[in-house]
């Protein structure tokens, strides 16, 4: 029988996806200020994979991923998405 042991930290890593590639810097700075200091960054990704956001975001669309110094508990997974849906929301055109 498996022992039940409390949860290791984490790496969170956010994936932003904006048609406007200066929200993406935007986007960083707002989640440092939750989640701490960004210690990776990808490039700015053509994001191709489907046309389902078109209309709402317009064309074309990028992908950029981050990842943050700090590990988290992933207990705290559904209170960081409703963060980040808040400030998808806020920073929506």
């Amino acid at each position: 029988m498996g022992l039940v042991r409390p949860p290791q930290p984490v790496k969170l890593l956010v994936s932003m996806l904006a048609a406007d590639v200066a929200l993406f810097d935007v986007a960083e700075s707002a989640l440092s200020c939750t989640f701490g200091s960004v210690d990776w960054r990808s490039a700015q990704l053509p994001f191709e994979a489907t046309q389902y956001y078109a209309r709402e975001m317009g064309l074309p669309q990028w992908r950029r991923f981050v990842t943050f110094t700090e590990l988290i508990d992933p207990g705290e997974l559904v209170e960081l998405k409703l963060h980040t849906n808040a400030l998808e929301q806020e920073l929506a055109v």
